[in-house]
């Protein structure tokens, strides 16, 4: 039986997408470049239904707004899911390169990416990752909606989502505090921000860790955008956007009606921005870049069999969030007595049992919470982030401040033996960490939120 990856031509490697490597590749059959994404079944840590979702998700969808889904197959231990080429690169491609876009460019991109969300939304979904990093471009400058790894369909039954997923600097309060579930308004929020990231160069709160951005999202009024660099078109536009109270926010299609979408009604050409970015890019970056796995790693070598796969039933799939479900809020966060929860004044109190310090990773200088009034944004670069390492960078580092304050060595010891498991147990759960930090912040959020109903 003929492998179907042998029907296509692997070029370079171009990214790394949620689940795999993504690669530029020929179609034999009919000379198209496609964009193939392909997933180590054997060593990935996501699940399979995540990727049944995302792949569920592209196939049942049909607008130009979109990119568009071919096939999904699995070839040895490796599934390829193989989708339109975008050759234009992303959004935020174009902000390494330009630094921030013109109102009259980011109006286009917007208008775009609204009529993109206006057919999801017409369609019961959300895309709840609204980004320029995935606000794709084609080489002739259309603009398409991409990377549904996280994204969700709202069924009759469930009007309303309560799963933690979404990029944080882009995340929409409801879904921070999860207090009453979402909707499709968690898009809009985030293409409020979107706009403030394409017209300034980065979305707000750009140079704060992500997880202190988490506790400001919902504490802070709304960011705006300020000055006289800006129109009132697109200063009313994006102040509508992120309305806190999600059933104020304009639908998608309302938003399109608005003047700072139809002040600019001809097309914006794209594309000699693109091609000054792909010149940036070639001056500055390798071509390719490196893939986890090598596809000439065949782990079965005899009968390579191919099983093509079928996603077009929509029955209902769990939605999974990049680090796992969180389920629900309330009461199966209770752990803590109300007694208890009511002993502890602000989140900056809370101290371990072990020994009665101030100097905890919450109030030290360099760690210091946001204390913002109000969010303004001016012309500011995109600045590139490395992935936090949750067991390293916050894990083992609030275990050696343990240790460091803990009075005994019985309780060093303890501290050390509970470290050394938690650091083996990663190595098998991969994951575990990150999970950890997110269920810790969640009760601590929790907590705080009934503080300050109390008070």
């Amino acid at each position: 039986m003929r492998d179907l990856c042998d029907n296509y031509a692997i070029d370079d490697c171009i990214g790394r997408g949620n689940f795999g490597d993504v690669y530029r590749a020929i179609d034999r059959t009919t000379s198209k470049v496609v964009a193939i994404k392909v997933v180590n079944l054997e060593q990935t840590d996501d699940e399979i239904e995540v990727l049944v979702q995302e792949i569920t998700f592209l196939s049942q969808m049909r607008s130009p707004y979109i990119t568009h889904y071919y096939q999904t197959f699995v070839s040895d231990v490796s599934m390829w899911i193989v989708m339109e080429y975008c050759g234009g690169g992303s959004c935020a491609d174009l902000l390494k390169c330009h630094k921030h876009l013109s109102e009259e460019l980011t109006s286009f991109i917007i208008r775009e990416t609204l009529k993109g969300l206006e057919y999801l939304h017409s369609e019961k979904k959300v895309h709840r990752d609204i980004k320029a990093a995935n606000i794709l471009l084609t080489a002739d400058g259309q603009v398409k909606l991409a990377d549904f790894g996280v994204s969700g369909q709202i069924t009759p039954t469930q009007l309303r989502k309560d799963t933690f997923v979404g990029t944080p600097f882009w995340m929409a309060p409801e879904i921070i505090t999860r207090k009453c579930g979402y909707n499709e308004k968690v898009d809009i929020w985030s293409l409020g921000i979107t706009t403030i990231e394409l017209v300034s160069g980065a979305p707000p709160y750009a140079d704060y860790e992500p997880m202190k951005v988490l506790f400001q999202i919902p504490k802070n009024p709304s960011p705006v955008l300020t000055g006289s660099n800006y129109s009132e078109h697109i200063k009313e536009f994006v102040k509508l956007c992120l309305l806190k109270n999600p059933q104020s926010r304009p639908s998608a299609t309302a938003l399109l009606k608005t003047k700072f979408i139809k002040i600019w009604r001809k097309s914006t050409p794209l594309v000699p921005l693109i091609q000054a970015k792909d010149e940036w890019i070639a001056e500055n970056k390798p071509r390719s870049k490196r893939p986890r796995y090598n596809l000439s790693n065949k782990l079965y070598s005899q009968s390579p069999a191919t099983l093509k796969w079928n996603f077009t039933d929509k029955k209902k799939l769990v939605s999974v969030s990049p680090i796992g479900l969180v389920e629900g809020c309330g009461d199966q966060y209770k752990c803590i007595s109300t007694e208890e929860s009511d002993k502890c004044q602000s989140l900056e109190t809370f101290s371990s049992p072990l020994m009665k310090s101030t100097e905890t990773g919450v109030t030290s200088p360099d760690n210091k919470p946001i204390a913002h009034e109000t969010t303004t944004v001016g012309d500011s670069q995109t600045l590139e982030k490395k992935p936090l390492d949750y067991l390293n960078e916050v894990m083992m580092y609030c275990f050696k401040r343990v240790h460091h304050r803990a009075k005994t060595s019985d309780t060093k010891l303890a501290v050390s033996s509970l470290l050394k498991q938690l650091v083996v147990t990663e190595r098998v759960q991969p994951g575990l960490a990150e999970l950890l930090c997110e269920e810790i912040w969640l009760r601590m959020l929790r907590l705080q939120s009934n503080m300050d109903c109390h008070s």
